[in-house]
């Protein structure tokens, strides 16, 4: 099995403008690929993220420019 830091994933070679991402909730938050999709997302864009319930405290409005970040709850800390 290979352990990945968020710095070694590129998720540019699975993400185009215009999709769309649904994230794993509670304890199920993949907070290492969160970590490289919030470095990344600036060279890809128009993205939209959906997520419901986040207690990582990765996403916060300042963080998710290059998204369209939609929750459920406002635990989700999309600055909704």
């Amino acid at each position: 099995m290979n352990v990945l830091a968020a710095p070694d994933i590129d998720v540019r070679e699975f993400l185009r403008p215009g999709d769309r991402i649904v994230i794993g909730q509670a304890c199920g938050e993949p907070t290492t690929l969160i970590e490289a999709l919030i470095a990344q997302g600036n060279d890809i864009g128009d993205l939209t993220v959906f997520v419901a319930t986040s207690f990582s405290g990765i996403f916060s409005p300042r963080r998710q420019a290059a998204s369209d970040c939609r929750a459920w709850a406002r635990s989700a800390r999309c600055g909704r």
